[in-house]
């Protein structure tokens, strides 16, 4: 009952702050300078080759720029590449580099590409997003210590000109190198001798993309300035984003309300279940598709996650209907599968599993008693691992109630800072975790590569299988997108089948934006770019 009470007393005060906020001034630019106000959830990561959070890839993506740059229709322009060849069997890339510069002045070269992707591969740099970059030729061979990094066919053969030869054709690359930060490059000169060099902001840190980290408060606030050695300065027409780190969910959306933040959604916070009913009824509430899936991650290698019928059990006795409209209420869109509603190439609408299955979970969760040689439900011990946040919070509290009242299994609430449960999750330190994963590309295939190996860093299951190998590595050289979607589909059957994960919803990005802030607007993949936005 006190939790009942609490909730609707900060509903009324959020009510009062919004009439309130209504005679407030908004945000103004003046001709001399255009500053955009940000809130963020957690501290960001800013080495390309270490980041894996969202919000951390999102300020990478405007302070770095790659080969190519993504636009928010989905399509691939010019980044550090001005013009590309490609050989007739689709293997070999030759980027021809533009005349461009670091941050600091000093040029940046193909080698500075070279550099920065062997430096991913390096078995000692462990860097998470190391297997995106098996698909160059020799790069699972070094990264996993059975070859040379001369080996790796990433090559600068002058300064200006980067040749890369892949194992087999991938159409998406030209995407990839845009999109991925373990594909930006990296100023070799100071990272080797300065490893540090990433942990602040000042003379060593260096980038080459729209804005620059000016400065950085740790666990408190960041400031990214126009760089004016970007290649492109002359269009970005933002002079700062100030954007303050606000843990609390309810914090941000307070500082909205009051004038402080001029956008407030994703990719960096989200807006609080209840405020989206007030801005709903406002008229100021925008939404947006985005390919990201939220889920509990299951370490199968558990003595008890490890059995198959208690990880079936689990995840079919969710209601996720029950979930988008009583907690999150952002009109996500339930996941009965893993390949999200945003996916390209992904023709055929499928669903494994029945929402809210409690007959078919109590089914499973006899069998797998039984197999654990255990009586009772209540003889598991399960914790479920998630970040300091209130929405996770409450959403584990609401299935952590299901599985309770459906099941009669007992499920703990551990809650860390984002960071260490990051890292808790990389290292296989947890039973269910949460996790928000957000797609590196637009493909079906994103959605089911992570799954490939256990070598791949954001695969945070411990769960491998040799057909689902063998089904994504035929769909890799299958060039009749039919063929390739059927062998894709039957991989994710077989996914779904084993369930190493308790699918919840595939997200939607929520956000409110001041009417003088223009072209805030996010992409499928969570990106939102600065160098497009503008206040008047």
């Amino acid at each position: 009952m006190k939790r009942k009470i609490a909730y609707g007393v900060s509903l009324l005060v959020l009510i009062g702050l919004v009439f309130s906020v209504a005679t407030s001034t908004e945000t103004t630019a003046t001709e001399s300078e255009q500053i955009l106000n940000l809130a963020t959830a957690n501290e960001p990561v800013v080495d390309p080759g270490l980041a894996t959070d969202k919000n951390s890839v999102a300020l990478i993506a405007n302070i770095f720029d790659g080969l190519t740059r993504p636009t928010i229709e989905g399509d691939v322009e010019q980044g550090v590449a001005q013009s590309w060849d490609v050989s007739q069997d689709q293997l070999t890339y030759t980027f021809h580099l533009r005349e461009s510069n670091w941050s600091d002045g000093t040029p940046l070269t193909a080698s500075d590409f070279e550099y920065g992707w062997k430096r991913v591969l390096d078995p000692e740099v462990a860097s998470p997003g190391a297997g995106e970059l098996y698909i160059i030729e020799g790069a699972e061979a070094y990264h996993q210590g059975e070859g040379a990094v001369e080996e790796v066919q990433v090559v600068a053969v002058d300064n200006l000109t980067l040749e890369v030869t892949l194992t087999e054709p991938m159409p998406q690359f030209l995407e990839l190198t845009g999109r991925l930060p373990e594909l930006y490059p990296i100023p070799g000169q100071i990272v080797s001798q300065h490893p540090e060099w990433a942990q602040n902001a000042g003379e060593l840190f260096i980038n080459n993309g729209p804005f620059m980290l000016s400065e950085w408060n740790h666990q408190s606030d960041y400031t990214i300035e126009k760089n004016p050695n970007y290649w492109n300065s002359d269009t970005v027409r933002l002079d700062k984003v100030y954007v303050q780190v606000v843990e609390s969910m309810a914090t941000a959306n307070t500082m909205y309300l009051n004038g402080d933040l001029d956008y407030l959604g994703m990719p960096f916070h989200t807006i609080s279940p209840e405020m989206i009913d007030i801005h709903k009824e406002s008229g100021d509430l925008n939404m947006s598709d985005m390919a990201a899936f939220y889920n509990y991650a299951m370490n199968t290698n558990d003595p008890h996650l490890s059995n198959v019928n208690i990880r079936k059990a689990l995840a079919l006795a969710v209601d996720r209907q029950g979930l988008i409209a009583n907690v999150t209420k952002a009109n996500q869109t339930a996941a009965l599968r893993i390949v999200g509603p945003t996916a390209t190439n992904a023709t055929q609408d499928v669903a494994y599993i029945e929402d809210a299955d409690y007959d078919q979970a109590r089914n499973h969760l006899e069998k797998g008693l039984e197999e654990l040689g255990l009586s009772e439900p209540s003889e598991l011990q399960l914790s479920m691992s998630t970040n300091v946040s209130e929405e996770h919070s409450a959403v584990a509290q609401f299935v952590q109630a299901g599985w309770k009242e459906e099941l009669g299994i007992n499920v703990e609430i551990e809650t860390t800072e984002f960071q260490v449960h990051l890292s808790n999750m990389s290292e296989l330190n947890y039973q269910l975790g949460r996790r928000g994963e957000g797609y590196e590309y637009s493909d079906i295939a994103s959605f089911l590569e992570q799954y490939y190996s256990t070598n791949n860093g954001r695969n945070h299951t411990g769960w491998e299988d040799e057909n689902y190998q063998q089904l994504v590595e035929k769909a890799r050289v299958e060039t009749d997108l039919e063929k390739r979607e059927d062998l894709l589909l039957e991989a994710e059957a077989l996914f779904m089948d084993a369930m190493p994960i308790v699918p919840l919803y595939f997200y939607t990005n929520a956000y409110v934006v001041r009417d003088n802030v223009h072209n805030m607007e996010m992409d499928t993949i969570g990106v939102i770019q600065f160098k497009d936005v503008y206040v008047e």
